[in-house]
């Protein structure tokens, strides 16, 4: 059985700049959660 598979771009829009000190929380997880994925 073939499964096919749809690739879509998705753009995500804000209504201004993020300030930095909002955006290092997420950047955080995002690093910790690449150092995981490295290790499994």
């Amino acid at each position: 059985m073939e499964r096919d598979t749809i690739c879509k771009t998705i753009h995500q829009y804000s209504r201004g700049p993020i300030p930095e000190a909002d955006m290092e929380k997420p950047q955080a997880i995002a690093r910790d959660y690449k150092k995981v994925k490295n290790y499994i």
